[in-house]
């Protein structure tokens, strides 16, 4: 919006005041080099429109396709160069410390002294033990950690520290006894497993660094060997990092379908008001919707995935692009209403708006192309995307888009 402002009142005060020398010889011929290129470009289109739209039509079909199989991944770590110092520490921490990041489990009694109980305790325990038992190819579990251990330990210490004794006391009285004497002896460690009122317990798993959506089936798992222990006589809610990702990712590709969707009803209802045209108005949204399929086909080929941060390319494209369709159409619409040809009308333009199209179109497109410098694998993978869109929503724009206003407009007599 501020753009819009310094376009329409700024920049016209600037070229009032400022003195504007007479274009130099070169300068000419250069200038009409390029609109005997754009005239060609124009001419091709026209000739060509039922060629151009069957192509067009192929390829939006082969490279949808493809779209289908696209990923959808959230790995931030995977974003690092393979020699970052982050990238491979997480590792390590992973292999000599069994997991880097946690999954939180709370337990809710629904009432005051819950955890007094030795059943549920040992319960709590047991689910440790399953826990910790998860390894194979594909993810494990490192360490569980809940107030049980706490019981066992306190258990422990007070026979001696004799090992037969790191186990959950049977009697459900003495476990009242042997917190009050663990919280007399100064430690604070029971406020990080236990509220105040010993109602909730927390169990903590330690998991290894994977991308978001793998944690589903670890999760999954999780959950099952709680539910099965505990049944349905307390309240469970998972949380922590893990859950975390598969919120926020799972939140990401709703909103993101969402937002495509609204984005593109409300941009083809604004071009059939300015169009004054519903044929027409839908007819501008193919060139716009052309570099979006493109670049997920492209990403399936590569086995990009669609993350958090390529998510951001649609709606950047789309933006661009339609501001590129709007020129076009809104001018061939000028021209054509003054008793101009289709194929007049398509030149006019093409000279006129296409040039601008083509000089916007090329800075966008290599001021995203500067990110493929960058050492993050996210942001070149952004940058790459981005530039390439765009440079195929020009295109589009200017061959396409010709060839579908050819088609569906009729001459005036």
């Amino acid at each position: 919006m501020i753009a819009l402002l310094n376009t329409i009142v700024l920049l016209p005060a600037i070229l009032a005041i400022l003195p504007i020398k007479p274009a130099k010889e070169k300068q000419i011929k250069n200038s009409q080099r390029m609109d005997a290129i754009l005239d060609w470009i124009a001419l091709f289109s026209v000739n060509n429109a039922k060629a151009i739209v069957s192509v067009s039509a192929i390829i939006f079909v082969v490279w949808g396709y493809m779209a289908l199989s696209v990923e959808f991944k959230h790995d931030p770590l995977s974003w690092q160069p393979d020699d970052s110092e982050i990238k491979l520490a997480t590792s390590r921490v992973d292999k000599e410390l069994k997991g880097s990041v946690t999954m939180e489990v709370i337990i809710d009694t629904k009432k005051e002294n819950g955890l007094y109980s030795s059943e549920l305790l040992t319960k709590l325990d047991n689910i440790r033990k399953k826990a910790e038992a998860i390894d194979n190819e594909n993810y494990f579990v490192g360490k569980g950690w809940s107030v049980a251990e706490v019981v066992k330990e306190i258990h422990r210490a007070l026979h001696s520290n004799n090992q037969d004794y790191y186990a959950i006391t049977t009697n459900d009285a003495l476990i009242p006894q042997e917190f009050l004497l663990f919280e007399n002896s100064g430690s604070d460690d029971l406020e990080d497993l236990v509220d105040s009122s010993f109602s909730k317990a927390r169990i903590t798993f330690k998991l290894p660094w994977m991308e978001a959506s793998e944690y589903g089936a670890l999760s999954d798992e999780l959950t099952k060997i709680i539910k099965d222990e505990l049944g349905d006589s307390v309240e469970i809610t998972i949380t922590g990092m893990v859950p975390l990702f598969q919120r926020t990712l799972s939140a990401a590709m709703d909103s993101m379908a969402t937002s495509y969707v609204m984005a593109f009803v409300l941009i083809a209802i604004m071009m059939m008001i300015l169009m004054g045209s519903v044929k027409i108005g839908l007819i501008s949204m193919i060139p716009n919707m052309l570099p979006i399929i493109m670049t997920l086909g492209f990403m399936s080929v590569v086995n990009m995935p669609l993350d958090m941060f390529t998510m951001l390319v649609g709606a950047i494209v789309i933006g661009l692009s339609v501001d590129d369709t709007v020129h076009f159409f809104h001018n061939f619409k000028k021209y054509h209403h003054l008793g101009h040809t289709t194929k007049e009308s398509v030149e006019h333009t093409m000279i006129g708006t296409g040039r601008a199209l083509v000089a916007t179109s090329v800075v966008l497109a290599l001021g995203f192309y500067v990110y493929m410098f960058a050492s993050l694998n996210n942001l070149i993978n952004f940058g790459v995307l981005a530039g390439g869109a765009i440079s195929i929503a020009l295109i589009s724009n200017i061959v396409l888009g010709p060839a579908l206003l050819t088609l569906i407009t009729k001459d005036k007599k």
